[in-house]
């Protein structure tokens, strides 16, 4: 929720005051620019690859045992200095994102499971138990 909030708080920025600011240029109106928040470092960090944070949670599925605090400590050593980003030194396993709504706290603890999409057992055993054969296999 907080990435996609993110990205329309970048389409509002561009969509607003980029493209405002462009056809004013284009019809020569005199424009006193706009200081306004941009975001796209933000959105950036979280998707950009190859060291997006997604992109960096990906692959960090498929390293050989692969860890949660391993994927937070990669975070670290990537992004610490980064604007948007912040550690809690307290907490190995957790990285701050500093929204365009504010800083907010994640603990990394069950990231990489969340990420590889498995189905539950509940679901595998349902499954297993239908009567069409191409579900069922």
């Amino acid at each position: 929720i907080n990435f996609t909030n993110e990205r329309l708080q970048q389409f509002f920025n561009t969509f607003v005051f980029k493209q405002e600011e462009a056809l004013y240029k284009k019809e020569g109106i005199p424009w006193d620019p706009l200081d306004f928040p941009d975001n796209q470092d933000s959105v950036d960090l979280i998707q950009e690859k190859p060291k997006g944070i997604f992109a960096m949670l990906d692959e960090e599925c498929v390293v050989p045992n692969g860890s949660d605090k391993g994927f937070c400590s990669k975070l670290w050593k990537e992004h610490t200095g980064h604007r948007r980003f912040d550690i809690i030194k307290t907490k190995p396993e957790w990285f701050v994102i500093n929204h365009f709504a504010g800083p907010v706290a994640y603990s990394s603890e069950g990231f990489l499971d969340k990420n590889k999409d498995t189905l539950g057992p509940d679901v595998v055993a349902c499954m297993k138990a239908s009567t069409n054969s191409f579900v069922r296999e």
